[in-house]
C-alpha cells in the first residue's frame, strides 16, 4: 500500500522520539560515549586518550577508568577520572602504572578490579585517594573482561564462560553456570543501582538474568564502537561508614529517580525515628565527620555521619523497620545528598544509629 503524499509528509513532520541517554561508555580508542539503553543510539561526548578498558563509579561519583602510553612490550597503564558532563579526562596519579586493568567495580570505599596477569587473572583493591594497588587473590581464570557489585554480589564476565561469580575477599572465580556459556567476546557488565538491570555487551547491550546466567536479545549500539567499559548514570545510593546496635541502612531511587526511599532495620517495633538529610559528609557546624556520639549520648560505638540540615520523623512497624521517602526537586543533574537513621531503642544511651548512604541524582 502506497501512502498519500500530505499523509506521508504528516509522519515525516511528527517528533521523533526523545533519546534517554542513560549510560556512560568508553572505548579502547579513547572515546566516552552517551548511550541511550533502550534503543542504542550514542552521543559523543569526547575523544581522548586511548587504553580506556573498564569503567566504574568510585564512592563520590567520580567516574574512574584507564588508559595506556607506551609501545607494545612495554605498555604502561595509568587510572584516569572522568567528567560526566564533558568526558574530559584527568590523571590523579601521574603516571603511576596499575597495570592492565580488564573489569572494574565499587565495592564499599574501596575500587575493586580485575588484573591481567597471564597465568590467572587477578583480583585487585585500588585505593581511590592515593591508587596504591594490593592483590587479593588470584581468579583461577584467564578471559575476564567484566567486573560488578550486583544484587546478588560481585559478578564478573569471562569472554568465553559468561556470567561469574567472583569472591570479593579472596578473588576466587566460580561458574555458578557451568550448563550456559557467552555470547563470547563481550566486554564490559554493569548494572542500574535503583532497579538492579544488569547489562552486558561491546558493540551491543545485553541484559543479563542473574538467576540462570543467560542473555536477552541483543540491541545494536549505534556505530558498533568496541565499548570496554559502561556505566548507568541513573539516580544511584551507596552505603558508607558503620552503624551501631545492629542497624544498616538501605536506600535506592524510584519513580524516574525522584523518590528516594530509605529503610533500616531491627529496631524495636514503634519505635520514634528520625532521617537525618544533609549535604555534606564531611563537616557538621564547623564539626569534623565523622562525629564520635559516644561520649555525648552515652551510645556505644555510634557516630554521625553526615551533616543535619534537615529532618524526617517517623515510626518503626511491627517488624522494627523503620522507611523514609525524599521527594528530590525536579531539574537536580547530578546533585548529591546523604542520609542516616537514628531511633529510640533499648541499646546503651537509649539510641541506635544507623551507617549512612550517598545518594546521587541522575545525570
Amino acid at each position: 500500500m502506497q501512502l498519500p503524499t500530505r499523509a506521508l509528509l504528516g509522519l515525516l513532520a511528527l517528533p521523533l522520539p526523545a533519546q534517554t541517554f542513560d549510560l556512560l561508555g568508553v572505548t579502547f580508542t579513547g572515546q566516552v560515549l552517551r548511550i541511550d539503553s533502550t534503543t542504542g543510539a550514542t552521543q559523543l561526548l569526547a575523544s581522548g586518550a586511548g587504553g580506556k578498558n573498564c569503567l566504574c563509579f568510585g564512592p563520590d561519583d567520580r567516574l574512574w577508568t584507564t588508559v595506556r602510553t607506551g609501545t607494545t612490550g612495554n605498555f604502561q597503564y595509568h587510572l584516569a577520572v572522568i567528567d560526566p558532563f564533558t568526558g574530559a579526562e584527568t590523571l590523579p596519579f601521574g603516571t603511576l602504572h596499575v597495570g592492565d586493568l580488564r573489569g572494574m567495580a565499587l565495592s564499599g570505599d574501596q575500587l575493586l578490579a580485575i588484573r591481567d596477569q597471564g597465568t590467572s587473572d587477578e583480583l585487585i583493591r585500588i585505593d581511590p585517594d592515593t591508587g596504591a594497588v594490593a592483590v587479593i587473590g588470584p581468579t583461577g581464570m584467564t578471559g575476564l573482561q567484566g567486573l560488578d557489585s550486583t544484587v546478588l554480589g560481585m559478578r564478573g564476565w569471562d569472554v568465553n564462560l559468561g556470567l561469574v561469580q567472583i569472591d570479593p575477599t579472596t578473588g576466587v572465580a566460580s561458574d555458578p553456570f557451568p550448563g550456559v556459556s557467552g555470547p563470547t567476546g563481550l566486554q564490559w557488565l554493569c548494572s542500574e543501582n535503583s532497579s538492579g538491570r544488569l547489562l552486558v555487551g561491546r558493540t551491543t547491550l545485553q541484559a543479563v538474568d542473574l538467576s540462570t546466567g543467560t542473555v536477552g536479545p541483543a540491541i545494536a549500539v549505534a556505530g558498533a564502537p568496541d565499548l570496554r567499559g559502561v556505566e548507568f548514570t541513573t539516580g544511584r545510593a551507596t552505603r558508607f561508614g558503620s552503624g551501631c546496635a545492629g542497624v544498616r541502612m538501605g536506600a535506592r531511587f524510584l519513580n524516574q529517580d525522584q523518590t528516594l526511599v530509605t529503610t533500616s532495620g531491627t529496631h524495636t517495633s514503634g519505635a520514634l525515628g528520625v532521617q537525618l538529610i544533609g549535604f555534606s559528609a564531611t563537616v557538621h557546624q564547623g564539626q569534623p565527620l565523622p562525629f564520635a556520639l559516644d561520649p555525648l549520648l552515652g551510645t556505644s560505638g555510634c557516630q554521625l555521619w553526615v551533616s543535619i540540615d534537615v529532618t524526617q520523623i517517623g515510626v518503626a512497624d511491627a517488624s522494627g523497620r523503620l522507611a523514609m521517602t525524599v521527594n528530590v526537586p525536579t531539574g537536580l543533574s547530578w546533585f548529591p545528598l546523604f542520609v542516616q537513621h537514628a531511633a529510640f531503642d533499648a541499646v546503651p544511651g537509649g539510641t541506635a544509629w544507623t551507617d549512612a548512604a550517598r545518594a546521587r541524582t541522575r545525570r
